[in-house]
Parts: structure tokens; sequence; C-alpha cells
């Protein structure tokens, strides 16, 4: 969390302020007519690269969305920045009026997702994923990722890669229940159930 922090307020600062910078020399240049203003340009967009990974690797350390504007918010951010990283098509459905109090839970659900995503991404062989978020008529809140991708291991095969032992400590933290199954039209469909402790509308 400080790394993720340090990364966003840090480092993606002085990044900002560098693309700013190059960006006013650029112009300065371009006024003179002299040639190097291309050579700025190529330096700002450079910088500016480099900050867009900087933001990434922060998000993936520590959600700001998450912090600033609880899970939902950060759901749909992970689901816009792994179409942008992986070219996959990810979709977030989300009941926007869940609201869930204790952020210890945000944070096991938001990683769980995570962990998800990166195993349809990983080992699934994904081509499309649906991060869905929404409450039970008995109040649970259910986080669902879905892909078309190739499904789970026959059984007996080996699954470690699949991340299930972390998922299943985030889900038994949080007092719920998991399930990774087939989903209906091939690819593989994790559901984690919460119990409503934490959450209200």
């Amino acid at each position: 969390m400080r790394i993720g922090q340090d990364l966003h307020d840090g480092l993606g600062q002085h990044l900002t302020g560098i693309t700013f910078l190059t960006r006013t020399l650029e112009q300065k240049l371009n006024a003179l007519g002299l040639p190097e203003a291309a050579e700025a340009a190529e330096i700002g967009r450079l910088v500016l690269e480099a900050l867009t990974q900087t933001r990434t690797l922060a998000r993936g350390l520590f959600p700001v969305e998450l912090e600033s504007k609880g899970l939902v918010a950060a759901l749909k951010e992970l689901a816009a920045t792994v179409e942008t990283i992986s070219e996959i098509q990810c979709a977030c459905i989300c009941d926007n009026a869940i609201v869930i109090s204790d952020r210890q839970t945000e944070m096991h659900l938001f990683r769980l997702a995570q962990e998800a995503i990166n195993n349809a991404v990983k080992h699934g062989k994904a081509k499309q994923i649906i991060v869905s978020l929404t409450k039970t008529a008995d109040e649970h809140v259910m986080l669902s990722i879905g892909d078309d991708g190739v499904g789970l291991p026959p059984e007996g095969a080996n699954r470690q890669g699949l991340g299930l032992r972390i998922m299943s400590y985030r889900t038994h933290r949080m007092g719920g229940t998991l399930e990774i199954l087939p989903g209906e039209g091939g690819g593989t469909l994790v559901t984690c159930t919460v119990p409503p402790a934490g959450t209200h509308n």
C-alpha cells in the first residue's frame, strides 16, 4: 500500500511536472521555428508513457479508486485498465447502490477480482471477461467474474496456478463462500458471496 501511494503521489507527480515542462519547451521551440521541437515532443511522449505505466502500477499495488470512491468505482477502473493493457474486453456490471463500509472486506473483494481476472487472462486465455457486483435476495453481496476462456483443468490436474488458495483465503477471512465452476457457455465462473455485515445500500 505504501509503495503504491509513493508511486502515485511521489513519482507520478514528478512525471506530471516534467510532462508540463516538456510541453512548454516544445511550444517555445516551435515558436522559434527550431527543428529541436520535434525532439522535445518525443521526450514529452515518452514521459507521458512512463506516467501512464506508473499510474497503472500504483493502481495495482494500491487501488486509489477503492480508497476514495469505494469498491464499485475501483472495479470499473480495474476493468478499464484490463482492457487498455491486455486488449481483452472486460465489462463491469455493478449495482451502484452497493456500499461496503468495512475497508478490509472491500480490499479482499477487490484483490479477489484481480486474481480471478489475472487467471482468466494468463491461464484461461480469455477474450472476454465480465465482472459483476450484486446483492442476493438475503442481502448478501455477490461478486462474480466470468470469462470465455478454455475453462478449468480436468479433475485431478494441478490447479495451483489458478490461485485458488489465495481466493479461498480471502473468502474465508470475509466469512463468505467461494464457487469456481465451468461457465454456462464455456470458460470459468468465479463467484464469491459474503454476508451483509459491513455492507449497506
